[in-house]
């Protein structure tokens, strides 16, 4: 490698994390760990629980998001570059301490799980009007619908909530399934509809996969409806132009090197990306 190639990987590396301008959601991280430790898209897949083809679009999808190329394609597997192992190193310590200080459960268990110190920190959806607590909003996103390409509303450019009375709504049993719950449920109260939820216990593609079969629908966030796959459509919903908002919770009294560690983390995360990303019809 000559000089000038040397130094030009340095700076890729260097300049990685400041040139990612849209955010990137926490299954993407992931999907980008385990290719990191098999170095291996097959075998990274089988971890997954996902086709092999499905996950190198995600990680290439991803590179083109970020700007960086973070795997190297080889004939027997991958590594990384200089760029992906700066990369890698950071969202891997960024994980380590959301694994430690996240505990997912109900939202009306919330507040009195922080105020009991039963968990560092505790993540809600909407305003969480807890003013014994210390709150900061993380993340920010309109919502788009998920359907099948032959659902009964498949074929109209606007869907309101109206619309949706009596349809079956697949939410995943982790990930941003809770939050996207609670969104649907009170928009169900607002505009006097019945939603009926089907909690699976299934990764994303699978989900999506059943909704492209007919099985319901589902929401999505804006940033991943460029990925939408074969048999699905997304939709605006046009009567719901309100983002969902993610906000940590967390104890006044909580003086943990962890929580410390996560906000920081977590305030870094929101200047370096753009909240307020608006979807476009």
């Amino acid at each position: 490698m000559s000089g000038d190639e040397s130094s030009g990987q340095r700076m890729t590396a260097r300049s990685s994390v400041a040139r990612v301008g849209r955010r990137i959601s926490l299954l993407s991280l992931t999907q980008v760990l385990a290719v990191a430790e098999h170095l291996n898209f097959r075998h990274a897949a089988e971890a997954l629980g996902m086709s092999q083809s499905s996950l190198s679009t995600r990680i290439r999808n991803l590179e083109e998001e970020i700007g960086i190329i973070v795997f190297e394609r080889r004939h027997r597997g991958v590594r990384l570059t200089e760029a992906g192992r700066a990369f890698v190193a950071e969202i891997a310590a960024g994980l380590g301490q959301i694994d430690h200080a996240v505990t997912e459960g109900p939202v009306e268990e919330a507040v009195p799980a922080v105020i009991g110190d039963h968990v560092d920190i505790a993540l809600v959806v909407g305003d969480p009007r807890a003013p014994q607590c210390h709150s900061r909003l993380l993340w920010s996103e309109p919502l788009v619908l998920m359907l099948g390409e032959s659902h009964r509303l498949a074929g109209r450019d606007e869907i309101f909530w109206r619309d949706l009375d009596g349809e079956t709504f697949l939410i995943r049993h982790g990930g941003a399934g809770p939050l996207v719950r609670d969104h649907a449920v009170r928009r169900m109260a607002e505009h006097g509809i019945t939603l009926h939820f089907r909690r699976v216990d299934v990764e994303r593609d699978t989900l999506m996969q059943m909704v492209a079969h007919g099985e319901g629908v589902t929401f999505s966030g804006t940033s991943l409806k460029a990925s939408v796959s074969e048999g699905l459509i997304w939709r605006r919903i046009a009567d719901d132009d309100e983002p969902v908002r993610l906000y940590a919770l967390w104890s006044p009294q909580n003086r943990s090197k962890t929580l410390r560690d996560l906000l920081a983390l977590a305030g870094k995360t929101r200047a370096r990306y753009r909240p307020e990303d608006r979807c476009e019809p």
